[in-house]
């Protein structure tokens, strides 16, 4: 009967060593699907990073052409607003500026009427008499 005790003693002493092996062997099993799981977490998310900063980057593209874009058409906007404001300028003055016609009659009119004041002023004493 000691025999029998002894061999199941050594039995369970096998069987407990065995789990133990087991586990231990599991738990490094573990480790090392835990370290690769990490790993292809970092590269998978190293990908979505540099996606991320591509799309940041064509969109801060966008925005600044978007940016250059409105400025350029501001600027030549308000040189459209100049160079009418400047036409319109020119225009009231070539207005206001009498032209060559007109001053070749005033000064038609003028010489006319200064001849008749001449022609008065030359029958006035005549008159008298």
């Amino acid at each position: 009967e000691a025999e029998e005790e002894a061999a199941e003693a050594a039995a369970r002493r096998d069987r407990i060593a065995a789990a133990q092996a087991y586990r231990a062997q599991l738990a490094r099993m573990m480790a090392v699907e835990a370290e690769d799981e990490a790993e292809r977490d970092a590269q998978i998310q190293a990908v979505a990073d540099a996606q991320q900063a591509k799309r940041d980057a064509e969109l801060a593209a966008r925005e600044e052409a978007r940016r250059k874009l409105m400025a350029e058409v501001d600027a030549i906007r308000q040189e459209q607003i100049l160079e009418k404001q400047m036409r319109r300028e020119a225009e009231l003055q070539e207005s206001l500026r009498p032209n060559a016609d007109q001053i070749a009659m005033e000064e038609r009119y003028q010489r006319e009427q200064a001849e008749k004041a001449r022609l008065a002023k030359k029958k006035a004493p005549e008159q008298r008499l």
